[in-house]
């Protein structure tokens, strides 16, 4: 009888930590607010759902781990004022492209299709205010450009 006891407890014990597993992982993007914000090129408007990182916590946490990013969606950095800002791809199993932005939603430097996992920094010469993460070829798909904008931006006055 205490041999199969002993199986029970590690049944119970494996199925606990697996449904810890899951809700972490589910909870994921639920951490993040999400916004609507509005990308201009010079031929069209598209519409973008992100999540905001705009607590240190929160920008930590970006998009690791993720496997996937669904069309139309991406993450909005916040870094709260205008600083010089240093990106990379660590825990990332994504491809992405960025979009390093002024205080005023204007594009100022674009890093297509970054490495995943790499530890590499990516970073525009310029300090810049935010950086939306997009699934890569997004760029490339809708012809973004520097000197293009993101409105509907509503940042943080910390």
């Amino acid at each position: 009888m205490r041999q199969g006891n002993g199986k029970f407890y590690r049944w119970i014990l494996i199925l606990g930590l697996f449904c810890l597993l899951f809700s972490i992982q589910s909870t994921t993007a639920s951490e993040f607010e999400t916004r609507s914000i509005l990308l201009k090129t010079t031929s069209q408007e598209i519409r973008l759902r992100v999540e905001v990182a705009d607590s240190q916590a929160l920008r930590n946490k970006g998009l690791m781990y993720r496997e996937t990013l669904a069309p139309m969606t991406g993450m909005l950095f916040d870094f709260n004022k205008t600083t010089t800002v240093s990106m990379w791809m660590k825990n990332t199993p994504l491809s992405l492209d960025m979009l390093f932005m002024d205080e005023q939603g204007k594009i100022l430097y674009i890093k297509e299709r970054t490495k995943p996992g790499s530890l590499d920094t990516i970073s525009a010469s310029l300090p810049v205010r935010a950086v939306l993460e997009v699934e890569a070829g997004f760029v490339q798909r809708y012809q973004v450009r520097i000197g293009n904008t993101v409105s509907d931006i509503i940042f943080n006055s910390n």
